[in-house]
């Protein structure tokens, strides 16, 4: 249970009648579908009180009056990205949940993973409220859906804790944990005893990891690991950065077995400094999502994501966390700290999935509400009435007209094939899930002409049309491939790509379509030294 959980009133103080033994009488008629109410205000909300075997109760409050509450975290569709769950929650995808309600016990139809998460949740945490988005938001009323997205950072910030719930299934359970039990222990002594630079420095393997940490017998357990983590949809689902990014404290449960929150990211953190999460231990089937996306990720980097996510948004909205966010950002000003942190967890985001394209943005927003100052204005709206192309445009406009620079057009990536919505060329698709850009990775693109030495003109957006002022330069009459980052630094692999490089540079230098004059910018410098000094600098 979490500390500080203040139990929820029992049902006998909730006021429903209940009838003396001799008057009850036996209701055959089939319940009724459950009916929403409107909710009294925009700071409103409805929390439930569960019964595994009862009627349950749902309430509604104001988020500033109301009982201490659980947040749910799970998957709507099935747990698994495997076909046995696939088919299983296909064959019966929802439950009903009985509600006790004035007007009688009326029913509502919930997703099945969701009822399976509250019967073990309950287990854990007994009579206290929940929220949990598919039964306390009313999901047929567009404008209420709208209007509890924009309210969800103030939702989970607010809430005793939150309960991830991975699903009943234990597939590889054994093995991730019992990994944990091993490792988690050995590397807190490890670094105690040798300082955290050991972590950093080195070439780890899977030869120097038995040694260093005393266990002959872990590598039987990393395929289990990395299955666990790709198989399992919570930890792909764009909605879960959010829900435990800002929530207080985090219990994770898998079936009826409780995780540790701390321990999933302190070894997962540990493979990512080590590389160990590479190619070092786990092969390209390890590393293959279970969805048969050509994507590959390493095992346990959601994890990583989610941890420094958390860290970020430590006092996140007060003005020392807008200074510090800032200075980190090199930001001139700390007033655009708040957007530029909702910029770069819309970033994050881009390798996550949500059924619906609009939630890459939507369900980003908590971050924003959550970082802007007192009586800040929440620049982008949550309205499910707007077709993709417009919510990812109004996105992009956004940002252009009130961030320095003009960093998101370089989030303009080659549009998908398949893709069924057309957007203007300069607005970048934040449902593409590879966030590879025309120029790179944008988290590693160099900005040349800082800020705060080159005012820039706020662009002009007229509908789908961008108008900029600019310079031209220079022309482009040839390019070498985009080198991806490396995942495994080890020192065969680095050798590896540099060579990759400079094979490159040669090629590039000796292009047909090279331009063999000096820029008048340039002095004193060949035409190789110029390409290579301009690759290094931006790689």
């Amino acid at each position: 249970m979490f500390p500080c959980c203040v139990r929820a009133r029992r049902r006998r103080d909730l006021h429903i009648p209940t009838p003396a033994v001799e008057d009850i009488e036996i209701d055959v008629r089939p319940s009724e579908k459950y009916i929403y109410e409107r909710l009294p205000s925009p700071s409103s909300l409805r929390l439930l009180l569960f019964s595994p075997d009862e009627a349950s109760i749902l309430e509604t409050f104001e988020i500033d009056d109301c009982p201490p509450y659980i947040a749910l975290s799970y998957t709507w569709g099935p747990p698994l990205e495997t076909e046995e769950s696939i088919a299983a929650y296909t064959a019966e995808p929802s439950c009903i949940l009985r509600l006790n309600t004035p007007h009688g016990v009326q029913i509502l139809e919930i997703p099945r993973n969701l009822e399976e998460g509250l019967q073990q949740a309950t287990k854990t945490a007994p009579d206290v409220y929940f929220w949990a988005d598919a039964i306390c938001i009313n999901q047929d009323d567009i404008p209420e859906r709208s209007a509890q997205v924009k309210f969800m950072g103030d939702i989970y910030s607010k809430c005793t804790g939150t309960i991830v719930w991975l699903g009943k299934d234990t597939s590889n359970l054994g093995e991730f944990w019992e990994l944990h039990k091993a490792l988690v222990p050995r590397i807190y002594q490890y670094v105690q005893d040798n300082g955290v630079d050991a972590i950093h420095g080195g070439d780890w393997t899977s030869e120097t990891l038995r040694r260093n940490l005393r266990h002959p017998f872990i590598d039987f357990y990393w395929p289990g690991y990395a299955q666990f983590y790709n198989r399992r949809r919570w930890f792909h689902r764009v909605w879960v950065i959010q829900e435990v990014g800002l929530s207080p404290l985090v219990m994770v449960l898998c079936g009826e077995t409780k995780l540790d929150w701390e321990w999933m990211g302190y070894l997962a953190q540990f493979l990512a400094i080590t590389g160990l999460a590479g190619d070092r231990l786990f092969g390209p089937e390890e590393r293959k999502l279970a969805d048969d996306s050509p994507l590959t990720i390493m095992p346990g980097r959601q994890m990583v994501m989610l941890n420094t996510l958390r860290s970020k948004c430590q006092n996140i909205g007060t003005n020392e966390w807008r200074e510090t966010f800032a200075e980190a950002m090199n930001l001139h000003e700390p007033k655009t700290a708040s957007l530029q942190f909702f910029y770069n967890c819309l970033g994050e985001m881009r390798s996550s999935k949500a059924s619906d394209p609009r939630d890459k943005v939507y369900g980003t927003l908590g971050f924003l509400t959550k970082a802007l100052p007192p009586g800040g204005q929440v620049l982008i709206m949550p309205d499910y009435t707007l077709e993709i192309e417009a919510a990812f445009t109004e996105t992009a406009s956004v940002f252009l007209q009130n961030l320095p620079g003009l960093a998101v057009l370089s989030e303009v990536e080659a549009r998908l094939s398949n893709c069924p919505y057309t957007l203007p060329s300069w607005v970048p698709d934040f449902n593409n899930p590879f966030h590879r850009s025309l120029l790179g990775y944008a988290g590693g693109i160099y900005d040349a002409c800082p800020v705060d030495r080159m005012p820039l003109s706020i662009p002009k957006i007229l509908g789908p049309v961008l108008e900029l002022t600019g310079a031209c330069f220079d022309t482009v009459t040839a390019y070498s491939s985009i080198l991806a980052p490396l995942a495994d630094r080890s020192l065969a692999n680095v050798v590896q790509q540099t060579l990759e490089e400079i094979q490159e540079y040669l090629e590039l230098s000796i292009h047909p379509n090279k331009v063999e004059a000096v820029p008048p910018y340039v002095r004193n410098i060949s035409f190789m030294r110029a390409v290579t000094c301009t690759s290094m600098t931006s790689n």
